[in-house]
């Protein structure tokens, strides 16, 4: 079945092919024909189906949460089959009015630019740069069996002339445990934590007997952060030698405060929101609330999301200082357990997390919160 529908003569189209996963864009013209448009629009709400997850599902009146500004002109849905491989055609011409600017718009597999995700897991979406970013912590650990030399100066020095040049800073602390017994909260000396770190940059390496870490509250984008980790899983290798990874798991955290969280509503989804978005009544405010979700996901990897209110002072995690004022935390982290140490592989694990937690993200907050963080939707 093919339906020509676009109706402005100068707008460009696009055809979409997909072969064993493999997408291909290939421009094209197409005729115009006005009256053929209402008629390509349920036909395309029929349809569109077919090809939901090539391409997300497009909303007929708001395309890409633009509002009504947006005119849809969906050209040529067909599908086929040939030789046991699924082949889907999607021609799309698009037209946004936004204040008499005009702006273009990208259609990616599984993905669509400025909208929000309509599950919290599936393919990965394109990212939309923030300035300024709500991000305060990312961090990657990689934990390894016991080894107990790592407490002693003489066994770390080598370790610190390979990854001197890039984090000059060196510091010795010990970790302190606390235990809940008869006798009430004690506090238990623990290991030797190494951290180096670059003063300049915010970025720091923390090294103990069971894991290392590369951490930083100054995170600008996932291709330096995943180079600088290659690189420290590199260093590890050359000269911890380990075989086995007991856990390695990449955790990002965003936090909302300040004016802001006025528009906490705003923000972050209905099903996010929870007991925030209960109305209380008179006589009741909500002081903290926290929820934890953990999801198996494939290849034994598994997801953590952790995300509420907190008050003031408070902080789900040490390694997050608090704020002085109330905020809003969701906390994300991807991992996997028992596997060989292996640089590649981690790293190449590292970049699906980053992918499966930016999703996640996405899926939780709204278009609101990322033009308010300066996203160029």
């Amino acid at each position: 079945m093919l339906i020509n529908c676009l109706p402005y003569p100068t707008l460009a189209a696009h055809t979409w092919v997909c072969e064993q996963e493999k997408p291909v864009i290939r421009p094209r013209q197409l005729d115009v024909d006005q009256q053929a448009l209402p008629r390509c629009q349920r036909f395309v709400t029929r349809r569109v189906t077919n090809v939901e997850g090539f391409v997300e599902r497009p909303n007929i009146p708001q395309v890409g949460g633009l509002k009504p500004m947006a005119e849809l002109a969906l050209v040529l849905i067909r599908s086929s089959s040939q030789k046991g491989v699924a082949r889907f055609w999607l021609t799309i011409g698009l037209q946004h009015r936004l204040n008499s600017h005009s702006t273009s718009q990208s259609w990616k597999k599984g993905s669509r630019v400025g909208s929000m995700t309509d599950t919290p897991f599936g393919d990965p979406v394109t990212s939309v740069p923030l300035k300024p970013h709500s991000l305060v912590f990312v961090v990657a650990q990689i934990r390894f069996p016991l080894v107990v030399s790592i407490n002693e100066e003489r066994f770390v020095g080598p370790f610190q002339e390979l990854i001197r040049s890039d984090y000059p800073e060196l510091e010795r602390a010990t970790e302190a445990q606390v235990l809940l017994g008869p006798d009430g909260v004690q506090k238990v000396e623990g290991g030797v934590v190494w951290t180096f770190s670059a003063a300049q940059d915010g970025w720091q390496v923390a090294l103990t007997p069971s894991f290392v870490a590369l951490s930083t509250p100054t995170y600008t984008n996932r291709d330096d952060f995943l180079s600088r980790l290659d690189t420290l899983l590199a260093l590890t290798e050359q000269w911890l030698k380990p075989r086995r990874v007991t856990r390695f798991g990449v955790r990002y955290v965003d936090r909302i405060d300040g004016a802001k969280l006025d528009r906490l509503t705003e923000f972050v989804r209905t099903e996010v929101l929870g007991p925030i978005a209960v109305e209380l009544g008179e006589g009741a405010s909500l002081r903290h609330s926290i929820t934890e979700c953990s999801y198996d996901l494939e290849h034994g990897n598994t997801f953590r999301a952790r995300w509420g209110r907190l008050p003031a002072g408070a902080s789900l995690d040490p390694s997050v200082p608090p704020v002085k004022s109330a905020s809003w935390v969701l906390d994300l982290d991807a991992a996997v357990e028992n596997v060989d140490f292996d640089r590649a592989e981690l790293t190449a694990r590292a970049a699906t997390f980053g992918d499966v937690i930016y999703r996640y993200y996405r899926w939780a907050v709204t278009s609101e919160f990322l033009r308010a963080h300066g996203g160029q939707l």
